[in-house]
């Protein structure tokens, strides 16, 4: 979906939100939809209403939010409620775990797909020890519930997992080391083990995103808890400057995504 497709998108469901005086929401927004709605948001063209953006937990503070994919909500400034995303969590799992074999993203992503769903339908898919929990828009749940079956040789079976039961700890890789600057290109540079030239052409030519919103800046500093997304690359979270050096460098923590 390209920018303008997806500004006029938002337009209309903050108009209908705002008109009819009802909460709205979105499919899944990717993170190149999601810097598209909060240029929107900041300027001047929204109508009188709120909105937010969830990626499907309720019980996860914001700034713990490791979900990539959100659904965006406009509603009306006298909505008193609390605001039901309209996301399902599905749990996939082998059926003999034992003989199941080693699953990734994209084999979970693929076997739901070929079911006929489109990628906006689909939030995050966690992947861990065989399993998957995948967020999708509720409509669509019922229909994967009922027909995957199979991923790969693997049988597998398909059920509702309730924010409630939900239980997943992402995996992190740390790794420290020092940089130049805190700067974003330096870390990136840092995190990824290529050149301060093909980090800053990661960021001009669009790839990176700092907790959701695309990068415009190579200066731009990095902030304890900032997650920063290179596509085709990985996320990590910056966590700490421990030290500096007399020479000015300093000594970084940050936690890689695996």
């Amino acid at each position: 979906m390209n920018q303008d497709i997806t500004l006029k998108r938002l337009e209309d469901l903050a108009n209908t939100a705002y008109l009819r005086g009802i909460p709205v929401f979105t499919d899944f927004l990717d993170l190149g939809q999601q810097t598209e709605y909060n240029k929107y948001i900041m300027s001047n063209k929204m109508p009188p209403v709120k909105t937010s953006l969830s990626g499907g937990l309720i019980f996860l503070e914001t700034s713990q939010d490791y979900l990539e994919r959100k659904v965006a909500c406009f509603y009306p400034y006298d909505t008193y409620c609390d605001i039901i995303y309209p996301i399902s969590i599905l749990e996939i799992k082998p059926v003999n775990k034992k003989f199941a074999d080693d699953l990734s993203h994209r084999d979970f992503l693929g076997a739901i797909m070929n079911l006929g769903i489109e990628r906006h339908l689909l939030g995050d898919i966690l992947v861990a020890d065989k399993m998957a929990y995948v967020f999708i828009i509720s409509k669509m749940a019922d229909f994967v519930c009922d027909n995957l079956l199979r991923i790969r040789h693997t049988t597998v079976s398909t059920s509702l997992c309730s924010n409630y039961d939900f239980n997943y700890t992402p995996v992190f890789k740390e790794e420290k080391g020092s940089v130049a600057s805190e700067r974003i290109d330096a870390v990136i540079a840092f995190a990824f083990n290529v050149s301060r030239n093909e980090s800053a052409l990661f960021i001009s030519s669009g790839k990176v995103f700092v907790n959701g919103v695309q990068a415009v800046s190579k200066s731009y500093v990095l902030k304890y808890g900032d997650i920063v997304t290179v596509r085709g690359k990985g996320r990590f979270v910056f966590d700490e400057v421990a030290a500096t050096t007399k020479k000015g460098r300093y000594f970084i923590k940050i936690r890689k995504y695996i």
